[in-house]
């Protein structure tokens, strides 16, 4: 049994380095998923988590494959989502605040 692990491709948040939201691959992350058309051999099973970008990354890798079932997702962002690391609220931990 051979074994691919493929991340997604680029979406508009990961080249912006935000926290995604479940949204689709942007043009580049299109390209390089389209590329690997016909380059990797077909598998025996594909798992293919749920998200647009992941959905859409196995498609085009792999087209005319559906996927077996579903992988695991990554954490969810919650109210990250959309929001790079400079964005995010001062926070001081409780420990360390005065009085």
């Amino acid at each position: 049994m051979r074994l691919h692990l493929l991340a997604h491709g680029t979406t508009k948040a990961s080249r912006a380095a935000r926290f995604p939201r479940d949204e689709a691959l942007d043009a580049g992350g299109r390209r390089t998923a389209g590329e690997l058309a016909g380059r990797l051999r077909a598998p025996d099973l594909l798992w293919c988590a749920p998200s647009a970008r992941c959905r859409e990354t196995a498609a085009l890798a792999l087209p005319g494959r559906d996927p077996d079932g579903d992988a695991p997702t990554g954490p969810d962002p919650g109210a990250w989502a959309g929001r790079s690391p400079p964005t995010w609220p001062p926070r001081t931990p409780p420990r360390c605040r005065p009085g």
